[in-house]
């Protein structure tokens, strides 16, 4: 009932795949991320976290519209993204290389 209250999806659930997207998920490449999905890197022994929220990928505060814009704000120059960046989607346990959901779609 309490994860009902708070929006979060019912425990051991995995990510829609065939229903529309919610409005506050993220679609970016083809590639859908459910609003809540976490995104973790480490970049010189720093650890950084971001989430999807409200259509976008959001760290510290700050909107981007793709993994490779957060990444290079981290890293101050180019960079993939996509290999960059690990995720968890809700209502998972473990992570993965954001690059596996390309793959899989």
């Amino acid at each position: 009932m309490l994860r009902e209250l708070l929006g979060l999806p019912r425990k051991g659930a995995g990510p829609r795949k065939n229903s529309a997207p919610a409005p506050d998920d993220w679609i970016t490449k083809g590639v859908r991320l459910p609003a809540g999905t976490e995104l973790r890197a480490t970049y010189k022994g720093k650890t950084y976290l971001a989430r999807v929220n409200a259509g976008a990928l959001v760290m510290g505060g700050q909107r981007f519209d793709s993994p490779s814009a957060a990444a290079m704000k981290i890293t101050a120059h180019p960079v993939n993204g996509w290999t960059f960046w690990e995720c968890r989607l809700p209502g998972q346990g473990g992570w993965q290389v954001l690059k596996a959901l390309r793959r899989s779609t």
